[in-house]
């Protein structure tokens, strides 16, 4: 069921892409769709074999008990920004053409494989690493400051923020700019509130701030 859900998945995404353009003949999505479709069930298959207890609250669906309101409507935008992205850049694609060097597809593609890389040592650090924004006494939720975590607070968006710079250079920085800033500021409204919840309800985390002090960037945010 897991591995059905993901073709679809796949090719919800690639129809955003390639309907709105027009063309099947777009090497940026071609190459995007691989190493989007490769490196999450790469990561997803090494996470259902290292802990299946992280895996298994990842496949949950988004909307969780004990989960803000506030989470679950940034969720939804981020979800309908991101595929509204896609497809703009697909109409951006169909009118004007995409004709990105070489030199910008590889570096699309080395900088989502880091930010894949990125999200595989975060779920290796911390195995409270949710969908969902929560706190999770059930499971002895404690601050994790080691592996990426004591770089950034909270490197999966920093890996998701990779991904998307990568999805930006291999279908076209051109026209994908503006989705990519709405993308970011939804990713750092969530950091903000997250962070708020966990000072609030998790004990250790202030002192945990104060031990890793970047947020998203280091030495920039």
């Amino acid at each position: 069921m897991a591995h059905l859900k993901g073709i679809l998945w796949l090719i919800v995404v690639g129809a955003c892409l390639f309907v709105p353009a027009g063309t099947h003949h777009w090497r940026g999505a071609w190459i995007f769709l691989i190493t989007l479709a490769g490196g999450t069930s790469a990561v997803m298959g090494w996470l259902a074999r290292t802990d299946p207890a992280l895996y298994a609250e990842r496949r949950r669906r988004f909307h969780q008990p004990g989960q803000p309101g506030w989470d679950r409507s940034i969720g939804l935008a981020i979800a309908v920004v991101w595929f509204a992205w896609l497809i703009a850049m697909g109409l951006a694609v169909g009118r004007f053409g995409a004709h990105p060097p070489a030199i910008q597809l590889a570096a699309g593609i080395g900088i989502m494989a880091a930010g894949l890389v990125l999200c595989t040592l975060s779920f290796k650090a911390n195995t409270f690493a949710t969908t969902a924004v929560r706190l999770q006494p059930e499971r002895g939720q404690q601050p994790i400051a080691t592996g990426p975590y004591g770089w950034v607070r909270h490197p999966i968006y920093s890996a998701s923020l990779l991904v998307h710079t990568g999805t930006l250079l291999l279908l076209g920085p051109r026209w994908g700019g503006c989705g990519y800033a709405l993308l970011t500021g939804l990713l750092v409204t969530r950091i903000v509130l997250e962070e708020r919840l966990l000072r609030a309800g998790l004990p250790g985390y202030t002192d945990y701030m104060a031990q890793t002090r970047w947020r998203l960037l280091p030495h920039v945010w």
